[in-house]
């Protein structure tokens, strides 16, 4: 899993995005539920399966993002939105939820799942999301050109990171 999710890595930095996403998946697709599910688990172990489920979500996070940058949003969107019910103060899944729903033309919908988490975010946390989500909800709002799929070149690189 690991030397999998390292591949997948150093494919996305250096702009391979379809082979990323295809490592991701396969790194992914070795597990099954929870880490250590069929293992008593003491203080020491609790804390390697919280690892081993925060690598996860990061890889997950990863793929989502490889997937994103190959104009995958329609694809992703009933992902997203199982992800996103799942972690609902995760910014970074909500992030990417608002990104594909921006591109499949669906704004509105965008907006709402920001709207959803800042009121999750201050009722159970008395806190506003983070700037950085901050500037995607102004990006939507402004119908900002970076939430736009750029053109490939014909080589596969990656689309420029977006500021948000």
């Amino acid at each position: 899993y690991e030397q999998l999710v390292a591949k997948g890595l150093g494919s996305a930095e250096a702009g391979k995005d379809v082979q990323a996403s295809e490592l991701f998946d396969r790194a992914l697709d070795m597990w099954r539920g929870a880490a250590l599910v069929d293992v008593g688990k003491g203080p020491i172990l609790e804390i390697e399966a919280m690892r081993l489920q925060e690598s996860r979500l990061s890889t997950l996070e990863h793929r989502i993002k490889a997937d994103l940058r190959l104009g995958r949003h329609a694809e992703l969107l009933t992902e997203l939105t199982a992800l996103t019910a799942r972690h609902p103060l995760h910014e970074g899944l909500h992030a990417h939820h608002i990104v594909a729903m921006c591109r499949s033309g669906r704004q509105w919908q965008a907006l709402e799942i920001y709207q959803a988490l800042r009121d999750r975010f201050i009722d159970e946390l008395g806190l506003e999301p983070s700037p950085r989500l901050r500037r995607l909800h102004q990006a939507v709002l402004a119908s900002d050109p970076a939430l736009d799929i750029m053109p490939k070149p014909r080589r596969e690189e990656a689309e420029p990171h977006l500021a948000f």
